[in-house]
């Protein structure tokens, strides 16, 4: 099992290297990438793994598709349908060889806060909740393992007895005493494939105990709290006083053992956060949808499906002598196009079960074959129509 934190790896930069050397045009910004293929108003990939982009113009008019690391990154708010979206993990592991064993392990009664990105706990009020339940705890052997720069503020709210040591990415010795880890993301998933048990508190609350049967449940928000929790969410410090206490009153027996003995089925799930398996991933989608992109530019298109996207509307306009349609994205409210009768007839056909040789067929000689292509090329700009193989 080997594991590192991907947020403070050149991962990025070495993705970005590998896809140039796939032969693509790659324009760089703080959060994000666009990848162009061909001509850059005909292809244009879009890979966002830091949220705080979306605050800048990255393109959302361009056509293209988009490539989301995490979960927490919303793209619909501006106006880009699901079918243009590819959504994966943000990794938190390099990689997972093996599976944990638990049983008969010997606990000791340590347990260790870990922080290992500031970015995590901004404000503090992560790791003071913790300190305000260890000073409740004077009868053990605690550790707070932060950034250096935070260690002299803690220290001021914190009892004698609680030990602070700095973060220095590394915890091999503290896990290998296997002790009770609290902590989310990274550390959490860490600590769980040691075999200890974790606490799971974060930016989302509260999460309690992690164990194999709510696994997939923190997955959900990269195990960052309570699965289900809102962003900023208090830490009751009495709730973890008292998960700790469940935990060492279990402790060394078949019970926690139990809790704990994840199988080889979590184990896959949780490749979904390691890098390697997350970036062949973006890999094999950068290849499909570039190849996808070449068929709408030629006569491939004629061999794909085309099919409304989810995140548009279709209304008439008030009575008019012709019959008028609006195409409206219902995320924004956006009217992207007006049509009439003629136009509607063929979108009528695009429903992902014929190909676009197939709806022209079947709308007969009265539509312009070039016409309709166009119409649909135009449409797929718009992200009103989306197009399978």
């Amino acid at each position: 099992m080997e594991m590192i934190d991907c947020h403070k790896t050149n991962w990025i930069p070495r993705m970005i290297a590998g896809v140039e050397q796939m032969g693509y045009e790659v324009v760089a910004g703080e959060g994000y990438f666009k990848i162009y293929a061909g001509e850059k108003t005909r292809c244009c990939i879009c890979v966002i793994y830091e949220g705080g982009c979306l605050r800048e113009h990255i393109g959302f008019g361009e056509p293209g598709h988009f490539i989301v690391l995490g979960r927490h990154i919303r793209l619909e708010v501006w106006g880009v349908p699901e079918e243009w979206i590819s959504r994966y993990e943000y990794p938190l592991l390099k990689r997972i060889d093996d599976c944990p064993g638990t049983a008969g392990k010997a606990y000791a009664r340590k347990v260790v806060y870990v922080l290992d990105d500031l970015e995590d706990d901004p404000d503090g009020d992560i790791s003071l909740s913790v300190i305000r339940t260890f000073n409740c705890l004077s009868h053990l052997v605690l550790y707070c393992v932060v950034p250096r720069t935070m260690i002299p503020q803690l220290k001021q709210a914190a009892n004698d007895h609680i030990v602070f040591l700095p973060d220095k990415g590394s915890y091999d010795s503290l896990l290998a005493e296997q002790v009770v880890v609290i902590g989310s993301g990274r550390v959490a998933v860490e600590g769980l494939l040691a075999g200890l048990p974790v606490v799971v508190i974060g930016r989302y609350g509260f999460g309690g105990l992690m164990t194999a049967d709510n696994l997939v449940a923190f997955c959900s928000n990269q195990f960052s709290g309570r699965p289900g929790g809102m962003l900023g969410e208090r830490i009751p410090p009495m709730l973890l006083a008292q998960e700790i206490g469940y935990i060492l009153d279990v402790m060394n027996t078949g019970e926690l053992d139990d809790l704990l003995a994840i199988s080889r089925d979590d184990i896959k799930r949780l490749k979904a956060f390691c890098q390697e398996d997350c970036v062949k991933a973006i890999v094999e989608t950068i290849r499909e949808v570039c190849a996808k992109c070449g068929d709408m530019n030629d006569a491939g298109v004629l061999t794909l499906k085309p099919r409304l996207s989810s995140s548009i509307a279709i209304e008439r306009k008030a009575p008019t002598p012709e019959e008028v349609f609006w195409l409206r994205n219902i995320h924004t409210n956006k009217v992207l196009s007006a049509f009439g009768d003629f136009e509607m007839g063929l979108l009528a056909q695009c429903n992902g079960s014929s190909t676009v040789e197939e709806v022209i067929a079947a709308l007969g000689d009265e539509y312009d074959a070039a016409d309709c292509v166009a119409f649909m090329r135009s449409l797929w700009e718009l992200r009103v129509l989306s197009f399978k193989k």
